[in-house]
């Protein structure tokens, strides 16, 4: 070396550095050393504890530093060269190290939580540096809560719990941080929440009013349901229970509360529902409601009238039906109809009916005409005006007779004679008895028709002859009538027959019984037939044997004038009704109209001998008087009246056609009329057999 060579050992480390935690660090130095070759031995010091590292210096005098730090902080770097020369250099620089946040990498967990479940979320980390983990947040969104959270500080793993409340969905997020201050990336997990069914808790109806006389289907108020799931959609229904009493007048639809009845506010001024009210999920809640009935003021007098009755009445017992309305926009509505009746001499109150039944019965006398009118009170207490009728009826002779066989006698030839006596309580006139006849117990057949005689007002009596079983056994008979008057009304049948008798007949010879007078009809205005009835078969009797006489109308008694021989009639002979028939031809007895009246008698020579004298022969009597519809000895009001219901009526048994042809008209009706007041004299009337 000359003089004034530098030998000096130079060691050239830079500036202060910087780096991250984890991250690499390097940096290039250099050594001038003119005398040295070599720098083994030379060492390097990163401050962190790290301790001397031996340091490789190249022949071109450069080195490379490099080194990572695990925290953040400054640390000293040392660098110590020495050469082959026995030269030393130290040179030092800092380096800031800078601390890396630590990194959440995984959160894991349940996405589809049930409402009010638990959850279990993990989650992982990781940081650069030798840092240690804490949490800085976690948080489960509107609809969780949190708890139970632990962390591993070295891992960085750790978990946390969830519960979950209601709601759509919730999102749960998380950081860490390092002991360092570092905060951590955020994760976070949606979790859609599945929630449960919860019941309604309240149902509300607005109103809950309506006013009264509203018509059915009005609409009381709009029902609305309270429910924690925030359901939109309900269904409604009457059920029964508690506040159910008046559920059948209401109807729900379309989520309103409608009426099914039209309500009375003085009936009653509430009405109790309960109602149910289910969410789509099922689950249901009722309550009960009152509804206010309100008062509606009703001035307005309601109208009514009766159903119209026939103008001649069929029976006495009568039905009286109203019915009416309530006009008004504030009608109140019917709550009833009073009932008056009138027979001429003003009307009086008989019956009060509900607006609901407004029908009654009403029992009425007979031969008397009734006028009736209703007056509808509604439930304001208004009360219509009236004093006029709505309709009327005649309630003509419509009591039925009462009769009886008051007495019961026979002979030996197997004849019965019956006693008749009868009443008509109006004191009309009672036309016939129908007889009827058991035997042995058995079914009873009418077996008579005879004339009802009056013998006092309202007083009748008759005589029946009728024959008995002539086969020599005993049989026990039983008798009962009916009477009919001239009105057509019919005595209901008894139960059990007026008298009975128990009797033996053996077979008679020829004995005549009685007659029948035009097939047991009551009138005798029109007489074309008369049968004489027999004990036993009549075969063998001609026409020869009988005899036929009259006497005038108005003869003074049996023997004041001659008796008139009655010629032109036929005789036939019925085994099967062991009777004789004489037709009397198509004018009928006697001749056309009052030609024909009077008194008749009709003999029988019984024992054949050309003689009608004989105790044996018989005769009978009966009378023909024209207009008598009724057959009782006279032409009155009782003819004309029977003669004015059967009108119209055609073909034969007609009582009403009296001048015998076939019809009933307006001819018979002016025949009656003409000849009202004509009658037989009374000695007659105790004469008579039919």
């Amino acid at each position: 070396a000359g003089s004034g060579d530098d030998y000096s050992l130079v060691v050239t480390v830079g500036s202060a550095g910087s780096s991250t935690e984890g991250a690499a660090f390097s940096r290039s130095i250099s050594v001038t050393d003119r005398a040295a070759t070599s720098w083994a031995g030379s060492t390097v010091n990163y401050g962190d504890g790290s301790g001397n590292q031996s340091l490789t210096v190249a022949a071109a005098g450069t080195a490379t530093l490099s080194h990572t730090w695990t925290d953040n902080g400054t640390y000293t770097v040392t660098v110590t060269i020495v050469d082959d020369i026995g030269q030393s250099k130290t040179e030092t620089f800092n380096v800031t190290v800078s601390n890396v946040n630590p990194v959440l990498l995984t959160l894991t967990g349940e996405s589809n939580p049930i409402e009010g479940t638990t959850h279990t979320y993990s989650f992982t980390a990781s940081d650069i540096g030798a840092d240690t983990f804490s949490l800085f947040s976690v948080s489960g969104g509107s609809f969780g809560t949190i708890s139970n959270f632990t962390v591993n500080s070295n891992t960085g793993a750790g978990s946390f719990k969830v519960t979950f409340g209601t709601g759509a969905s919730t999102v749960i997020s998380l950081k860490l941080q390092d002991d360092d201050g570092g905060v951590s990336n955020q994760l976070t997990l949606t979790a859609t929440i599945q929630l449960l069914n919860n019941a309604p808790t309240n149902i509300s109806l607005s109103p809950a009013s309506v006013s009264e006389n509203v018509a059915s289907g009005t609409v009381v108020g709009t029902l609305s349901s309270t429910d924690p799931d925030g359901d939109a959609v309900f269904t409604y229904s009457l059920v029964a229970g508690a506040g159910s009493a008046d559920n059948a007048l209401f109807s729900i639809s379309g989520g309103q509360l409608r009426t099914a009845a039209v309500f009375d506010y003085e009936q009653s001024a509430t009405r109790s529902v309960r109602i149910r009210t289910t969410d789509a999920g099922g689950l249901s809640f009722d309550k009960a409601f009152t509804v206010t009935i309100t008062d509606v003021l009703d001035e307005t007098a309601p109208v009514s009238t009766l159903a119209s009755l026939a103008v001649n009445a069929t029976t006495v017992n009568l039905t009286i039906s109203a019915s009416g309305s309530d006009p008004g926009a504030n009608a109140s509505g019917v709550k009833e109809f009073e009932l008056y009746y009138s027979t001429g001499s003003g009307y009086s109150l008989f019956a009060t009916v509900p607006a609901a039944s407004p029908s009654t019965a009403f029992t009425a006398l007979p031969n008397k005409t009734y006028w009736f009118y209703s007056r509808a009170v509604d439930n304001a207490g208004n009360r219509e005006a009236k004093s006029t009728s709505d309709t009327y009826t005649t309630v003509g002779d419509l009591l039925p007779p009462t009769s009886e066989v008051s007495s019961l006698s026979w002979n030996s030839s197997g004849q019965f004679e019956m006693q008749i006596i009868g009443a008509k309580p109006s004191g009309r006139v009672l036309q016939y008895f129908d007889v009827y006849m058991t035997i042995d117990g058995g079914a009873a057949t009418k077996v008579d028709s005879v004339t009802a005689l009056q013998t006092t007002p309202g007083q009748f009596s008759a005589v029946s002859r009728v024959i008995g079983l002539l086969d020599g056994q005993q049989h026990t008979y039983g008798f009962y009538t009916r009477a009919v008057d001239g009105t057509g009304n019919v005595e209901a049948a008894p139960s059990l027959p007026d008298k009975t008798a128990t009797a033996t007949f053996a077979a008679p010879g020829l004995t005549p019984l009685g007659i029948r007078v035009q097939d047991g009809m009551s009138q005798r205005s029109w007489i074309r037939v008369l049968d004489i009835r027999f004990a036993s078969d009549p075969s063998s009797v001609s026409a020869s044997r009988l005899k036929v006489e009259r006497l005038p109308i108005n003869a003074a008694s049996i023997n004041a004038v001659a008796w008139q021989s009655v010629t032109g009639y036929s005789v036939t002979a019925s085994a099967a009704d062991k009777s004789l028939r004489l037709d009397f031809g198509a004018t009928g007895l006697g001749g056309l109209r009052e030609a024909g009246d009077g008194f008749y008698r009709v003999s029988m020579d019984v024992n054949g001998n050309s003689s009608f004298a004989d105790t044996q022969d018989a005769s009978f009597e009966f009378f023909r008087l024209f207009g008598d519809a009724s057959g009782n000895g006279i032409v009155n009001a009782d003819d004309a009246a029977l003669v004015l219901r059967e009108v119209g009526k055609t073909g034969p048994g007609w009582n009403g056609d009296v001048d015998g042809s076939g019809r009933v008209d307006s001819v018979d009706r002016s025949h009656v009329n003409r000849l009202l007041g004509r009658k037989i004299m009374d000695w007659m009337f105790s004469w008579l057999d039919a």
